[in-house]
Protein backbone atom coordinates (compact mmCIF):
# COMPACT_ATOMS: atom_id res chain seq x y z
CA UNK A 1 0.00 0.00 0.00
CA UNK A 2 2.79 2.43 0.86
CA UNK A 3 4.42 1.60 -2.48
CA UNK A 4 1.26 2.60 -4.35
CA UNK A 5 0.94 5.91 -2.44
CA UNK A 6 4.63 6.65 -3.05
CA UNK A 7 4.26 5.82 -6.77
CA UNK A 8 1.18 8.05 -7.14
CA UNK A 9 2.95 10.89 -5.29
CA UNK A 10 5.96 10.67 -7.61
CA UNK A 11 3.72 10.65 -10.70
CA UNK A 12 1.83 13.69 -9.33
CA UNK A 13 5.09 15.60 -8.69
CA UNK A 14 6.34 14.81 -12.21
CA UNK A 15 3.06 15.94 -13.75
CA UNK A 16 3.08 19.14 -11.68
CA UNK A 17 6.68 19.84 -12.75
CA UNK A 18 5.74 19.27 -16.38
CA UNK A 19 2.81 21.69 -16.07
CA UNK A 20 5.00 24.37 -14.43
CA UNK A 21 7.66 24.02 -17.16
CA UNK A 22 5.00 24.35 -19.88
CA UNK A 23 3.75 27.56 -18.23
CA UNK A 24 7.29 28.95 -18.03
CA UNK A 25 7.93 28.02 -21.67
CA UNK A 26 4.73 29.75 -22.81
CA UNK A 27 5.67 32.86 -20.83
CA UNK A 28 9.12 33.00 -22.40
CA UNK A 29 7.73 32.48 -25.92
CA UNK A 30 5.16 35.22 -25.44
CA UNK A 31 8.02 37.75 -25.07
CA UNK A 32 9.13 37.02 -28.64
CA UNK A 33 5.62 37.70 -29.88
CA UNK A 34 5.64 41.10 -28.19
CA UNK A 35 8.85 42.06 -30.01
CA UNK A 36 7.26 41.13 -33.33
CA UNK A 37 4.21 43.27 -32.56
CA UNK A 38 6.22 46.45 -31.91
CA UNK A 39 5.62 48.96 -34.67
CA UNK A 40 8.41 51.25 -35.75
CA UNK A 41 7.68 54.74 -37.02
CA UNK A 42 9.23 55.46 -40.40
CA UNK A 43 10.66 58.96 -40.56
CA UNK A 44 12.56 60.90 -43.19
CA UNK A 45 15.79 62.30 -41.75
CA UNK A 46 17.79 62.08 -38.53
CA UNK A 47 20.30 64.87 -37.91
CA UNK A 48 23.28 64.75 -35.57
CA UNK A 49 25.34 67.92 -35.09
CA UNK A 50 24.24 69.51 -38.35
CA UNK A 51 24.44 73.15 -39.29
CA UNK A 52 21.53 75.56 -39.20
CA UNK A 53 21.72 75.67 -42.99
CA UNK A 54 20.57 72.02 -43.18
CA UNK A 55 17.68 72.61 -40.76
CA UNK A 56 16.39 75.60 -42.69
CA UNK A 57 16.78 73.80 -46.03
CA UNK A 58 14.78 70.80 -44.80
CA UNK A 59 12.14 73.10 -43.30
CA UNK A 60 11.76 74.98 -46.57
CA UNK A 61 11.21 71.71 -48.45
CA UNK A 62 8.76 70.36 -45.82
CA UNK A 63 10.98 67.36 -45.06
CA UNK A 64 10.35 65.95 -41.60
CA UNK A 65 13.41 65.45 -39.45
CA UNK A 66 14.50 64.67 -35.90
CA UNK A 67 17.56 66.03 -34.14
CA UNK A 68 19.66 64.13 -31.62
CA UNK A 69 22.35 65.50 -29.33
CA UNK A 70 24.09 62.17 -28.85
CA UNK A 71 25.11 59.44 -31.34
CA UNK A 72 22.17 57.08 -30.78
CA UNK A 73 18.95 56.37 -32.58
CA UNK A 74 15.68 57.35 -30.91
CA UNK A 75 13.72 54.29 -29.82
CA UNK A 76 11.17 52.75 -32.18
CA UNK A 77 12.06 54.95 -35.16
CA UNK A 78 13.44 54.01 -38.56
CA UNK A 79 14.97 56.79 -40.62
CA UNK A 80 15.27 56.93 -44.37
CA UNK A 81 18.41 59.09 -44.15
CA UNK A 82 20.84 59.66 -41.27
CA UNK A 83 23.28 62.58 -41.26
CA UNK A 84 26.12 62.41 -38.73
CA UNK A 85 28.19 65.55 -39.12
CA UNK A 86 29.92 66.08 -35.77
CA UNK A 87 33.58 66.80 -35.23
CA UNK A 88 33.96 63.39 -33.58
CA UNK A 89 34.58 60.71 -36.21
CA UNK A 90 33.84 57.81 -33.90
CA UNK A 91 30.45 59.27 -32.95
CA UNK A 92 29.61 59.70 -36.63
CA UNK A 93 30.60 56.13 -37.43
CA UNK A 94 28.68 54.79 -34.42
CA UNK A 95 25.46 56.53 -35.41
CA UNK A 96 25.67 55.41 -39.04
CA UNK A 97 26.43 51.82 -38.08
CA UNK A 98 23.54 51.81 -35.60
CA UNK A 99 21.19 53.15 -38.26
CA UNK A 100 22.24 50.46 -40.74
CA UNK A 101 21.85 47.78 -38.08
CA UNK A 102 18.35 48.99 -37.16
CA UNK A 103 17.24 49.45 -40.78
CA UNK A 104 19.51 48.13 -43.55
CA UNK A 105 17.61 50.22 -46.12
CA UNK A 106 18.45 53.56 -44.51
CA UNK A 107 21.02 55.74 -46.25
CA UNK A 108 23.76 57.34 -44.21
CA UNK A 109 26.00 60.36 -44.58
CA UNK A 110 28.94 60.78 -42.22
CA UNK A 111 31.64 63.40 -41.93
CA UNK A 112 35.17 62.07 -41.59
CA UNK A 113 37.47 64.69 -40.11
CA UNK A 114 40.69 62.71 -39.71
CA UNK A 115 42.85 61.01 -42.33
CA UNK A 116 43.35 58.10 -39.94
CA UNK A 117 39.72 57.01 -40.12
CA UNK A 118 39.05 57.51 -43.83
CA UNK A 119 39.73 53.90 -44.75
CA UNK A 120 37.47 52.64 -41.93
CA UNK A 121 34.62 54.89 -43.07
CA UNK A 122 34.99 53.63 -46.62
CA UNK A 123 34.85 49.97 -45.50
CA UNK A 124 31.86 50.36 -43.18
CA UNK A 125 28.23 50.68 -44.21
CA UNK A 126 28.36 54.44 -44.64
CA UNK A 127 26.74 55.33 -47.96
CA UNK A 128 28.38 58.74 -48.34
CA UNK A 129 31.52 59.93 -46.59
CA UNK A 130 32.16 63.65 -46.70
CA UNK A 131 35.35 65.46 -45.89
CA UNK A 132 34.43 69.11 -46.40
CA UNK A 133 31.63 71.46 -45.38
CA UNK A 134 28.46 71.62 -47.47
CA UNK A 135 29.03 68.36 -49.36
CA UNK A 136 25.97 66.96 -47.57
CA UNK A 137 23.70 69.40 -49.42
CA UNK A 138 24.94 68.13 -52.79
CA UNK A 139 24.35 64.53 -51.67
CA UNK A 140 20.84 65.32 -50.42
CA UNK A 141 20.12 66.94 -53.79
CA UNK A 142 21.49 63.89 -55.59
CA UNK A 143 19.32 61.56 -53.45
CA UNK A 144 16.31 63.80 -54.24
CA UNK A 145 15.61 64.63 -50.61
CA UNK A 146 15.54 68.41 -50.91
CA UNK A 147 14.47 68.96 -54.50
Amino acid sequence: MIDVILFISIIFIIALGYYVMCCVDNFICSGEDIEKQIEYKDKDVLLYKCSYKIYSLLDSRNVSYDIVDYPALPALNHYRIVLALSENDLDNLLLCSSAKHANPYSRTIARCNSQIYREIFMREDVDAVIFDQDQEIAILNEWKVII
